[in-house]
Formats: C-alpha cells, sequence, structure tokens
C-alpha cells in the first residue's frame, strides 16, 4: 500500500527516469498500486516521462486515455480492498489476543519459536539470567552491554555489537517471566497504514504462563522496582538545573531531545541517543556559542522581515 516500502518499484521507476524503459506491462492495477495517489501520481510521472501503461485484466492503455477516471476507479477498488484484508486481519488478531491463543511473529532473544511456543534458547537463555543477575547487582545497562561486548556474546542478530537499548528491552520484558503483553502496537486504520505504539488508544492483553519463564518473577519485580528508583534518582538529578535551552533544542534525526555537555571547559549540546552511542544517531555535539550565533541571526531575520 506504500511504494515507497517498494524497493523494486522503486527500481523499476529509476529506470524509467534513465530512458531505460518504453513501455511497462502489468496484469492489474491492483498489482501496480494499491493506492489511489501512488498509483495516480506514478501514472502522472511516466507520461510526463513519455512512458506509458498497459494494465491486461483491465483493458486500459494509458496512451489511448484522455482522462484519469477509470485509472482511479479501478485504483480506488483496489485500495478498498486491501483496506478489507487489513481490517479482517487485524480482526482476526485481536480474537485471538483476546483469548490468549495469539502467537508471536519472531522470538525475542533467550528463545527460540518452536511448534508456536517459545522455548528457551540453551546458549541465550544463560545471558538472559546474567543481564538479569549484574543489573540486580548494581551494574547499569551501559556497563553490562559493555561486558557483554568484552566476552564477545553475540547478539540475536549475530552481531557481536551490544547497546544499552538490547540490555534494557531485556529487563523490562514480561517475556522472560512466562508471562506476554499483546498489542503493544497497533496498525492504523487509514492509509498509508503505519504501525504506532499502543498508548491507550486500543485494547492491551496480558497473558499469564504462556511459555516458559528465564528468570524467576521476584527476580523480574526487583529488576523493575531497581529500574524505577534510579530513573527517578536520574529525573531528580537531571532537572535540578535548567539552562536556556533544556528540552528546546530536538535532534532532527531522530527526534530526541538535546542535553547539557561540557569537555575541557566547552559548552556543547548532543543529541541524547548520540551520547548513548554513535551508532544510534549519527548527529553530532554542537556548540553552545554556535547555537546562540544561530538564534540571534534567526531573531534578526525575523525582526526585520516581520
Amino acid at each position: 500500500t506504500r511504494s515507497d516500502k517498494r524497493d523494486e518499484f522503486q527500481r523499476m521507476l529509476t529506470d524509467c527516469r534513465k530512458g531505460k524503459i518504453d513501455l511497462i506491462l502489468v496484469k492489474s492495477v491492483s498489482r501496480f498500486a494499491r493506492n489511489i495517489h501512488d498509483c495516480l501520481a506514478t501514472v502522472r510521472e511516466l507520461k510526463s516521462l513519455g512512458i506509458h501503461v498497459e494494465f491486461e485484466e483491465d483493458g486500459l492503455k494509458t496512451a489511448d486515455m484522455h482522462d484519469e477516471m477509470m485509472i482511479g476507479a479501478f485504483s480506488s477498488i483496489a485500495q478498498e480492498e486491501s483496506t478489507s484484508i487489513s481490517n479482517n486481519m487485524r480482526w482476526s488478531y485481536e480474537r485471538r489476543m483476546q483469548s490468549g491463543k495469539f502467537i508471536c511473529c519472531s522470538a525475542p532473544y533467550g528463545y527460540d519459536l518452536i511448534n508456536n511456543t517459545l522455548v528457551p534458547n540453551s546458549q541465550e537463555a544463560p545471558v538472559v539470567r546474567r543481564i538479569f543477575g549484574s543489573y540486580l547487582s548494581g551494574r547499569s545497562m551501559d556497563q553490562i552491554a559493555n561486558d557483554l561486548n568484552i566476552d564477545g556474546i553475540p547478539c540475536k542478530s549475530g552481531d557481536t555489537k551490544w547497546l544499552y537499548t538490547a540490555v534494557s528491552y531485556i529487563l523490562k520484558s514480561e517475556r522472560y517471566i512466562g508471562d506476554a503483553m499483546l498489542q503493544k502496537s497497533y496498525t492504523t486504520n487509514t492509509l498509508p497504514f503505519k504501525t504506532v505504539r499502543n498508548k491507550g488508544e486500543g485494547d492491551r492483553y496480558y497473558v499469564t504462563d504462556s511459555h516458559e519463564p528465564i528468570v524467576s518473577r521476584p527476580e523480574f519485580e526487583q529488576a523493575q522496582k531497581l529500574m524505577k528508583l534510579r530513573n527517578q534518582a536520574s529525573r531528580n538529578k537531571g532537572y535540578s538545573k535548567q539552562y536556556t535551552f533544556s528540552l528546546k533544542i530536538c535532534c532532527g534525526k531522530c527526534g530526541f531531545s538535546f542535553s547539557r555537555r561540557v569537555t575541557n571547559g566547552k559548552v556543547y549540546w548532543m543529541c541524547y541517543k548520540h551520547f548513548r552511542s554513535k551508532e544510534l544517531c549519527e548527529i553530532r555535539q554542537i556548540r553552545e556559542d554556535a547555537i546562540q550565533k544561530a538564534f540571534v541571526r534567526l531573531y534578526n531575520k525575523i525582526k526585520l522581515n516581520s
């Protein structure tokens, strides 16, 4: 339903723009696009490039057409068909969640998905227990990630680079005590379909003892209490002193707020994600005096062109 996520479709359009294609043969409008906006926009661009499209089943040829009404009608039908399929799938998922029979699509770290059941992985499960044990013994998430990297322990993907985000996910996930929180995210009802985090817009379902646990429930609850205490302490520490640009600068790459850092007596503002790991965000730190000068320039432009 979204052309920007269709790599081969985009490759075809790139070849069209390079003059490598003269004619496009398509089985039906629904195979060309299931979004009326993308369909008409693409057909218009191709016509401007002198490239015609023929839809075999629908009997449409852009070379013989003087208006877009027929293509718009067929693409509208294809879009409604896609929406109907999506709604049916959504209804099916929700019913299985209500009955506790919903099966996750992929296994989290520490588990394998065997016969639609999460089964502890013999090599990864001890790492999960180690992470919980290290955190309860006083190690931070960053320190735990560094320890795992030093020992060369691979992630789920096989990469040996652990980040604090992966450790945080494991410590917060109820999967490791044998439970499952379903519908943490949901797909929007309108095009273009997007997967967004469920913050109360839809129902969530909590299934207990859905699979074999890796860590004990008391250990998991202790980790949650410790995490809450550390977050409160960090929040109080961070908000004890406010600066001019505090909570006013957002990263243009990832959207996270910038925080103030002092290095060698010079003041910088840095993306929170970049501070955690350069792999999470590539935006580098910016000197405070440069930000001040940019603000003054912008203010003067607005004042002079009010």
